[in-house]
């Protein structure tokens, strides 16, 4: 009866190291299972960080590129405006010159007529 006894105390010693080592690797399988769980989340973590970076420097970026073409758009309207306002300036100058040269024009026609009356008047004495 002793020898069953023993047995017994040994089969349960078993059992307990069997079920101790089974808590054991159960834990060690919850230990790791968390430890992945983790390092999934750390990287999906670090992946949206890369994405909204991304996106941040895409945006900055982007506005960068507008800012630029509105200053293009801008320094290309204030040449056009200096174009026209030198256009309007030759213009303006043209019709002086056209004015200056009408006006003499008419001076030397008035003097044309008034030596030719001139004349016509001394060829009738």
């Amino acid at each position: 009866m002793q020898k069953s006894q023993e047995t017994t105390r040994q089969w349960m010693a078993d059992e307990q190291k069997q079920a101790e080592e089974a808590r054991a690797k159960a834990n060690l399988l919850e230990i790791k299972r968390e430890d992945t769980q983790m390092h999934q989340r750390i990287l999906k973590d670090r992946k949206l960080e890369l994405a909204q970076s991304k996106y941040k420097e895409d945006r900055k970026n982007q506005e960068a590129d507008r800012k630029e073409e509105r200053q293009l758009a801008q320094d290309l309207r204030l040449e056009e405006a200096a174009r026209y306002a030198k256009a309007q300036e030759r213009m303006a100058e043209e019709r002086r010159d056209q004015e200056k040269l009408r006006l003499d024009q008419e001076q030397s026609r008035q003097a044309f007529e008034t030596v030719m009356f001139s004349l016509v008047g001394n060829i009738g004495k």
